[in-house]
């Protein structure tokens, strides 16, 4: 079985590890018979081979369905993050928009207390307008 086949079928071989020729960069592996999980392959029989490829086969083809399922998942979450995103920004908003509004019902209220106490002190409401100094800005 060449290498291509070898890849193709899903088994991804390893070098058996002899002594410490790992520690030193500079020498060469010795050449030793290729091995997956503790298995040399060149003494496992034809049949034994094929099923063990075929159980390769079995846990690439689960592993991509749960990849699968994952990505969709994921998928499924960045949609529900953007719908919440954008109803966190409309809520924002309405929130600013409340506020303002709120703004302007305090200065109404206001400006109705200070009329009433205008009016408890005998002045007509907005005689003082007539003492103060105008800003040429305004039109009134």
């Amino acid at each position: 079985m060449d290498v291509f086949t070898r890849l193709a079928s899903g088994i991804y071989l390893c070098r058996p590890s002899r002594g410490d020729h790992h520690h030193h960069h500079h020498r060469q592996a010795p050449r030793g018979r290729f091995h997956i999980h503790g298995i040399i392959l060149q003494d496992v029989r034809d049949e034994d081979l094929y099923r063990k490829i075929a159980h390769a086969s079995d846990r690439v083809a689960e592993a991509k369905a749960t990849y699968e399922s994952l990505r969709k998942r994921r998928q499924a979450l960045r949609e529900q993050v953007l719908q919440l995103d954008a109803q966190m920004e409309a809520e924002q908003r309405e929130i600013a928009r409340l506020r303002e509004f709120r703004g302007k019902c305090v200065d109404e209220q206001k400006a109705r207390e200070r009329d009433q106490e205008e009016r408890r002190r005998g002045r007509a409401p907005w005689e003082h307008v007539r003492n103060v100094r105008r800003s040429p800005r305004h039109s009134w």
